[in-house]
């Protein structure tokens, strides 16, 4: 799986506008939204975590809501979606993104933004796959981040991403750790 940083999902989504799946359309930002798909993508994750695990030609990508966000339900239904997507398809590899930095508070939400990444983080871990961690938009970043997945490549991107085609892997490194709290990049998928 390689990684693909883009200022916008939108040119993909009408490029696979037939045979694309939304996951979150209408603000469906629960755990049993999640989906399995070959061309699948999700929009607007602000406080929300976004996962996208991709195996063989198929990406299993939830968006979370803090405000809806509860561990066992996430072991038992998206985990347990992850061990069918790997029994199905093969070895899987993961990406995390989305959220707020640790110290930036919802005032409408008892689940930190930062509660929800560590933990999906950590039980994807867990399963001992490659892992990419790129959450917690710092304070002041107001952009919402997107992501698009098709088979061999994730495109996460929202206003302030760097464009991949115009730096090197550092200068990607640098310019998301500005933006996130968290970059932990699985070098295999730049």
């Amino acid at each position: 799986m390689k990684l693909i940083f883009s200022n916008s999902i939108e040119p993909l989504v009408k490029q696979f506008e037939k045979s694309a799946i939304e996951v979150g359309e209408n603000m469906n930002y629960k755990i049993r939204d999640s989906r399995i798909a070959q061309d699948i993508f999700t929009r607007s994750a602000n406080s929300c975590t976004i996962a996208a695990v991709q195996a063989g030609n198929r990406t299993l990508l939830g968006h979370f809501d803090p405000k809806y966000f509860d561990i066992e339900k996430f072991r038992e239904i998206f985990m347990s979606q992850v061990k069918a997507l790997q029994d199905q398809f093969g070895e899987a590899q993961a990406i995390v993104t989305g959220g707020w930095q640790n110290k930036r508070i919802d005032p409408y939400c008892k689940t930190p933004s930062g509660f929800v990444g560590s933990t999906v983080a950590g039980e994807l871990d867990k399963t001992g796959m490659p892992l990419s961690f790129i959450f917690g938009k710092k304070e002041g970043v107001t952009t919402f981040d997107n992501v698009f997945a098709t088979p061999g490549e994730i495109t996460i991107s929202n206003k302030i991403t760097p464009n991949e085609t115009l730096t090197t892997e550092d200068k990607i490194q640098e310019i998301l750790e500005n933006i996130y709290e968290f970059v932990e990049i699985d070098s295999k998928m730049l």
